[in-house]
């Protein structure tokens, strides 16, 4: 197995929880984006969030009573596993992911099922891997630019029967702003 956090994550969660290296992939890519940066000592200033997966409560309790008060990312690979496979992670996260069909499907599995944040920071979440974290997603402009401002108009529809949904973060495209959000400068 490889030696760094990411590449022994994918490797890891695969051969232990018996998973598609993909869709692995999209588990730990979610940690790496939106968690951690996949620091093991990484501890939320505001809520004492901590490690890989940034647990909190009787979770944090637990991984650091197993492992020290310092556990490598290995350890903390071990005790995603562990909660993963026994069921303590508070849901069906396991069977998801076995039944995922992408990376984009295990990251977005990862976001509701396993690290559970709140609907503002998982939208934002799931917006920077282009939308819900499973399906389509579809990006219409269909006036393009805007007469009146010269600016470029997105709808963003995360499926097709969807309505546009303002705020959508598009990291790479807009810099980080909200579409509803004016370019400065």
């Amino acid at each position: 197995m490889s030696d760094d956090p990411y590449s022994y994550g994918v490797d890891y969660l695969s051969q232990t929880l018996g998973l598609p290296p993909e869709v692995a992939r999209g588990a730990v890519d979610y940690m790496y984006r939106n968690e951690s940066k996949l620091d093991p000592m990484a501890t939320n200033p505001t809520s004492g969030a901590f490690g890989l997966p940034q647990v909190l409560g009787s979770r944090k309790t637990l991984m650091l009573s197993q492992y020290g008060s310092q556990p490598t990312y290995k350890q903390q690979y071990a005790f995603i596993a562990d909660e993963l496979k026994s069921g303590k992670d508070g849901g069906n996260t396991l069977a998801q992911l076995r039944n995922a069909k992408s990376e984009r499907d295990a990251y977005g599995i990862w976001g509701r099922s396993y690290e559970r944040p709140g609907p503002a920071d998982l939208t934002k979440a799931l917006s920077r891997y282009g939308g819900d974290g499973g399906g389509s997603m579809t990006v219409r402009h269909p006036s393009g630019i805007d007469p009146e401002t010269g600016e470029l108009r997105i709808n963003i529809f995360p499926k097709p029967e969807e309505q546009p949904i303002p705020g959508v973060l598009l990291d790479n495209l807009l810099g980080g702003r909200a579409l509803d959000e004016p370019a400065e400068g």
